[in-house]
């Protein structure tokens, strides 16, 4: 299965994906961003990370599939 191209990804919509920190990101379409879980020395605070075509350098949020909103994952604000 391929990553999602950044202008095929429906805004609100959660997505399973690959980065560094998490495996589940929503897709913020007016910001042109995602946002996901982050745990830090325990403690867990929402983050932003970009899709591939946006950075070539930090880590970025590959997305593969978009999926409902996983039971285990608290709903996040975009």
């Amino acid at each position: 299965m391929g990553m999602i191209a950044k202008q095929d990804l429906v805004h609100g919509a959660w997505y399973v994906g690959h980065c560094r920190n998490a495996e589940y990101a929503k897709w913020n379409g007016e910001k042109k961003h995602f946002v996901h879980w982050r745990w830090k020395f325990a403690v867990k605070y929402p983050e932003t990370i970009l899709h591939p075509e946006d950075d070539q350098v930090y880590d970025v949020f590959e997305p593969y599939e978009k999926v409902d909103k996983p039971d285990f994952v608290e709903e996040i604000e975009l």
